[in-house]
C-alpha cells in the first residue's frame, strides 16, 4: 500500500509540474514505535514543485513555498494526499531558471568516500533525521539516545554533516574513523584560530 501510494503522489507532481500548478499534500515523520507524526499538526503544506531528484534510495519533490525564498524538498514516501491545486505556481525570479542537477548536487552529494560500516550514538531529538538520510533503520535506545549501525561512504562531506548537530551525533565505531572525524575538527578548529 506504501508503494502504491508513493506512485500516485509522483503522478501528482508529474501533474503538477506539466500543468505548472501548486500541490498540497499532508508530511510526517515516524516516533519511535514506528508511529505517523504529521507535521504543521496535519495542516496541509501548498508548495510550488520545481522537479524530482533520487537520492539515498529515495524520491524527494524539490519545490518553494510562497513565503520563503529558498528550495526545499520532501521525501515522496512521507507525502499523503498529494493533491494538484487549481492556482498556479508562484513567479519567483530566483527560481525561473532553477538547476536541479545543480541543487541535487549540491544539497544531497553527500558522500564520496570508501563504504563502511559505522555505528552512531545520537540524541533521541535527532530520530527522523537519522531515518531520513538512512532510511528504514532499526535504532536501538540505550537510555539517553539511540545508537545505530549504518552503512555511509566515509568523506569530509559525511564529517561535516555529523558536524552540523554539534555533539548530537556521535561516531562510536570503528576507531579509524572515529580518528579521521578527530583530524577532521581539529584542522577546523585551527582554521578558526590560526
Amino acid at each position: 500500500l506504501g508503494n502504491e501510494r508513493v506512485y500516485y503522489s509522483i503522478d501528482a507532481i508529474t501533474t503538477a509540474l506539466i500543468e505548472k500548478r501548486k500541490l498540497s499534500f499532508l508530511y510526517f515523520d515516524y516516533d519511535g514505535s514506528g508511529n505517523r507524526i504529521y507535521r504543521k499538526e496535519g495542516e496541509r503544506y501548498k508548495v510550488n514543485p520545481l522537479g524530482m531528484v533520487y537520492s539515498g534510495e529515495n524520491f524527494y519533490l524539490v519545490c518553494f513555498h510562497d513565503k520563503y525564498d529558498n528550495p526545499a524538498s520532501y521525501r515522496i514516501d512521507k507525502m499523503e494526499e498529494v493533491q494538484v491545486e487549481e492556482s498556479k505556481i508562484t513567479r519567483k525570479k530566483q527560481f525561473e531558471n532553477f538547476d536541479l542537477n545543480a541543487y541535487k548536487r549540491e544539497t544531497f552529494g553527500m558522500y564520496y568516500g570508501e563504504k563502511t560500516d559505522v555505528t552512531l550514538n545520537f540524541s533521541p531529538e535527532l530520530l527522523d533525521v537519522v531515518r531520513d538520510r538512512f532510511g528504514a533503520v532499526e535504532p536501538k535506545s540505550n537510555g539517553d539516545g539511540y545508537i545505530v549501525n549504518v552503512t555511509v561512504r566515509v568523506s569530509r562531506t559525511f564529517f561535516a554533516w555529523i558536524t552540523t548537530f554539534e555533539g548530537k551525533i556521535k561516531i562510536i565505531s570503528p576507531n579509524n574513523v572515529r580518528e579521521q572525524y578527530r583530524s577532521f575538527v581539529e584542522k577546523l578548529y585551527r582554521s578558526v584560530t590560526e
